[in-house]
């Protein structure tokens, strides 16, 4: 089970800093969420969806 948090940990850290590369670049992120995990993930992150 432990691994499995760590699972989550990495791919929120790991998404924030994509939203946060796009955001020091200037570039507007855009969210190609396939399932519900993808959707999760960045609304868990703030990100506002269309």
């Amino acid at each position: 089970m432990i691994v499995k948090e760590r699972e989550k940990e990495l791919t929120l850290i790991c998404s924030a800093n994509v939203l946060l590369a796009c955001l020091d670049r200037q570039i507007s992120p855009n969210w190609d969420g396939h399932n519900q995990a993808a959707l999760k993930i960045v609304t868990d992150l703030g990100y506002i969806l269309k």
